[in-house]
């Protein structure tokens, strides 16, 4: 142990050190380790990456952030018509145009940036073109294409509900309900589970 005969000038504490540069250790000084400080700085972090955590729930709520399911806050939704002969004899491809901008749009409001980065997807319609959707920003979701719930399910459940409605089983209004409140349930309901 260092033995001290000056005691430390203390509004120089911290520099106080009679055998170089190595910290100071003197009983009379505030030179010793805080290991509060330490412990203050862990709690902060911890505090931050639970605030991340938590805003990444809010951005992304269960199932919107792995694609799985639409956001209701940005995404609940939209019709273009409810007319049965419309939806089965008008073909999708005359009524789908959605710009690049609007997709670029889509990606933002869910957080992404870059269509070709993580996020293996496509920018979908919640009620798809053949129900009777629109192209409205408020239809379009970036849903993926991996997982078990993907785009390639959902694409199977909207043409058997296309189905069901032009032979007069399911209303239009019925089947853009299900799809738009719990797609996945309807899945369940009109299909079973996916293979």
């Amino acid at each position: 142990m260092m033995r001290y005969t000056t005691p430390p000038d203390v509004t120089r504490c911290r520099n106080y050190n009679p055998n170089g540069p190595t910290p100071c250790y003197h009983p009379d000084c505030n030179c010793f380790p805080d290991k509060t400080n330490k412990a203050l700085l862990r709690v902060a972090i911890v505090l931050a990456l639970l605030g991340l955590l938590f805003l990444i729930g809010w951005i992304f709520p269960a199932g919107a952030a792995d694609g799985t399911t639409n956001d209701f806050k940005l995404t609940p939704g939209d019709v273009r018509t409810t007319d049965k002969v419309m939806i089965c004899t008008q073909k999708t491809s005359t009524i789908r145009h959605v710009s690049a901008a609007t997709k670029r749009k889509a990606f933002r409001l869910y957080g992404l940036t870059n269509k070709t980065g993580w996020c293996p997807c496509e920018i979908d319609h919640l009620i798809s073109l053949e129900l009777g959707g629109s192209n409205d920003i408020k239809n379009l979701w970036p849903q993926s294409y991996v997982g078990k719930w993907n785009a390639h399910v959902k694409d199977r459940l909207e043409n058997r509900l296309h189905k069901l409605i032009c032979n007069g089983s399911v209303t239009p209004l019925a089947a853009q309900y299900a799809i738009s409140h719990d797609w996945i349930s309807a899945y369940k309901k009109y299909i079973g589970e996916p293979r």
